[in-house]
């Protein structure tokens, strides 16, 4: 029987680590609100209710979503389709996602280095970032941007070390494209590879340069210009996404103080990577290792930093911030720190790969880790991660109210998004104010005397009154 590498081994351990470290959230009940309208939202489109151009989310709120391109929901929404309407739809989505962007970072890393040896260390990087772990068991939207992102960026590199081949550069501005139907413009940054490319090694001129990006950017929005000719209601749809989304956050929407705000979420995003290749640092002196590093992995740094970079300095042009918006560029950020820890971890494979004790210990470590990460995924089988009492009434509710129903709230209720989240997700229940309409379910959270309604649950913080039918 073949061995395992000692590269395979530390890609398991990794994959396993991930799910330890965020099997209570990816797998458990309970998400975040925009992840779990993601998910109504994809269900519904799998059901027949909207369309890829106008997704819906509820029959009261959010009836023309238009906070984001489509592509996501369609792609999630085939799971639903084929699958059904379970939680775990979008759980396993997610998690394939995690498994799909993890080997792209490492043909990526392959691609960069010419090392396969280490091409688990941006992986090990990538999966102990908070904000991007917290992503896959969230059901972001930036993930499967990600996805599209490394698979432009991959062929782009590819096309720019043999410039003949065109085909390349016209599946990197595709994929590009629906990277952009997946998260619109925050997708764009990789344009600027040629660019860095060029200003780290100069090895071609900058007319080859310049008609790189001309290639690139062509490629990718020639598609969107096909698209808007030959499907007139996809024109439709991004217009109403660009001025829902985009123009709102340049001209009033704040979320945040400072224009600065992202890139302290960045140094805290990468702090925990940058922790660990300083240990391996540190180690390598010990052990009198240290070296310089070479020009290649001198560029190799640069490049793609500036990359990262390039993705998240245009996001302070807008004071609507959120550290997930730069979930894209952490691939290229963890790559720039794997740099500076290459040749130490390169020579370390070396030294254990035919060292019997070492590869003992490896199996023992791989069969641990790997049944810690099972039995953590078993655990979460039918267990609430968050939002405990809510969820609980939610499930209450669904059981008592048919499906496609709207219940009338509390008008102070009506902006406790997650609750539209979870009834739309769990029961297609939508959600309707008091001083708009009373309907057959009235959902509060005080016990009042509510005339032709009795009360059919009680909960912790909510009561469930049903409309008396008279004679």
């Amino acid at each position: 029987m073949r061995q395992l590498s000692v590269t395979t081994y530390f890609n398991v351990l990794v994959i396993a680590l991930f799910v330890i470290i965020r099997a209570p959230l990816l797998f458990a009940d309970g998400m975040f609100m925009d992840g779990t309208m993601y998910a109504a939202i994809s269900r519904n489109l799998a059901q027949g209710i909207g369309t890829i151009w106008e997704l819906q989310f509820s029959t009261t709120y959010l009836t023309q979503f238009h906070e984001h391109p489509p592509l996501m929901f369609w792609l999630q929404g085939v799971w639903f389709y084929i699958l059904g309407d379970s939680i775990y739809v979008e759980r396993m989505y997610s998690f394939v996602l995690f498994l799909i962007n993890v080997y792209l970072i490492q043909r990526l890393w392959i691609l960069l280095t010419n090392d396969k040896t280490t091409s688990f260390i941006p992986v090990l990087l990538y999966v102990v970032v908070p904000v991007v772990t917290w992503s896959y068991s969230s059901n972001m939207i930036e993930c499967t941007m990600t996805l599209f992102v490394l698979l432009s960026a991959n062929f782009m590199f590819k096309f720019i070390n043999n410039s003949t081949n065109y085909w390349l550069v016209m599946l990197a501005g595709f994929l590009l494209y629906l990277a952009f139907m997946t998260k619109g413009f925050v997708a764009l940054f990789v344009w600027g590879i040629p660019f860095f490319v060029w200003m780290v090694r100069q090895q071609k001129s900058m007319l080859l340069t310049a008609k790189h990006i001309a290639l690139y950017v062509f490629f990718t929005v020639a598609p969107l210009l096909l698209m808007f000719v030959f499907v007139p209601n996809s024109y439709t749809c991004i217009v109403n996404y660009i001025n829902t989304q985009v123009v709102k956050s340049l001209q009033s929407a704040v979320t945040v103080d400072s224009r600065f705000f992202i890139v302290g979420k960045l140094i805290q995003g990468i702090l925990i990577p940058i922790v660990i290749c300083a240990i391996i640092i540190v180690i390598a002196y010990k052990k009198n290792i240290l070296q310089n590093l070479t020009i290649e992995n001198k560029q190799l740094f640069w490049l793609c930093l500036y990359i990262g970079l390039g993705g998240v300095l245009p996001i302070m042009v807008s004071q609507k911030q959120s550290g997930y918006y730069i979930v894209a560029t952490y691939p290229f950020f963890v790559i720039t720190l794997g740099i500076t820890v290459q040749p130490y971890v390169h020579l370390f494979i070396q030294r254990i790969s035919n060292n019997m004790l070492y590869k003992k210990r490896l199996n023992v470590m791989l069969v641990s880790i790997t049944a810690i990460a099972i039995i953590a995924t078993l655990m979460q089988y039918k267990r609430i991660g968050r939002d405990k009492e809510q969820l609980t009434m939610v499930h209450q509710v669904c059981a008592i109210v048919p499906a496609n129903n709207t219940i009338t709230i509390d008008d102070s209720m009506y902006w406790d998004w997650a609750l539209h989240a979870y009834l739309q997700r769990y029961g297609k229940l939508s959600l309707i104010e008091n001083k708009v309409a009373l309907t057959t379910y009235y959902l509060s959270e005080t016990l009042q005397t509510i005339p032709n309604y009795s009360v059919v649950l009680r909960s912790s913080n909510y009561i469930l009154f049903k409309q008396i039918r008279t004679p």
